[in-house]
């Protein structure tokens, strides 16, 4: 199978769970535009043609590509509580072709816990963070598994006391450029135009760990941010990929 033939699949999934239900198909043929279809865009604000999240691209680059699919539960913008799952598809090679991706909006659900709490006078007052930190600690944060072998879910399964992680859903491609380099430039402590050769190396090897180089541009963005030439990015690339 392509990864075209999972389209009717977009619909047919948006369907069965509802409106709060976005469902997107990523073909990374296309890294930077690579969402091929989508159903209830308005629960991230994307459509066709957008770039993948960060959490993706992490995911793509990281040891965890051995495993068939992740499911997550994330903060996304405006304190909204989402439960993602991310199902890659796999050629005959065994290489990431694609992904599959179903992200719920659970956030009128724990409004609505919120609400009968308060009613219920469960321990009151019963806020939103109260809410919010119940339903994340039923869902748990993260789970990576094998569709082919059954696993327990508490050897891969995040502590449930962990404070729920955020995830940047981007509209555009420069949004993903922007958003990557300046979260990674946050622990550098000086500007990207003034780093040390060992500053430059570390900030690049985290910059490709979060799949910024996976997407066309991604290479000239970071050059342009560091006032230094492309050739100069695909150096350091080089060194901390050896």
């Amino acid at each position: 199978m392509t990864v075209r033939d999972y389209i009717p699949l977009v619909e047919f999934l948006a369907s069965q769970f509802g409106e709060n239900c976005e469902v997107v198909l990523h073909d990374f043929s296309d890294s930077e535009h690579s969402i091929i279809a989508i159903a209830n865009g308005h629960v991230s604000g994307r459509c066709v043609g957008g770039a993948p999240t960060d959490h993706s691209l992490s995911f793509l680059t990281s040891a965890n590509t051995s495993k068939n699919f992740k499911i997550r539960t994330f903060t996304m913008k405006g304190n909204r509580l989402c439960r993602s799952s991310t199902f890659l598809i796999r050629n005959p090679e065994g290489e990431t072709v694609g992904a599959l991706c179903i992200n719920l909006d659970l956030t009128p659900l724990a409004e609505s816990h919120n609400a009968l709490g308060r009613w219920l006078g469960l321990g009151g007052p019963f806020g939103w963070n109260d809410a919010h930190k119940s339903a994340t600690n039923f869902l748990k944060n993260e789970y990576v598994g094998d569709v082919s072998k059954p696993q327990a879910a508490s050897s891969e399964t995040a502590s449930s006391d962990t404070e729920t992680p955020s995830e940047e859903i981007s509209v555009g491609q420069a949004d993903i450029f922007t958003f990557l380099i300046n979260r990674t430039a946050e622990n550098v402590g000086a500007p990207l135009d003034r780093l040390s050769p060992e500053e430059r190396k570390s900030l690049i090897r985290e910059l490709n760990k979060s799949g910024l180089f996976l997407l066309k541009g991604g290479i000239a963005a970071l050059a342009r941010r560091m006032n230094v030439s492309e050739s100069t990015i695909y150096r350091y690339l080089g060194q901390v990929k050896e």
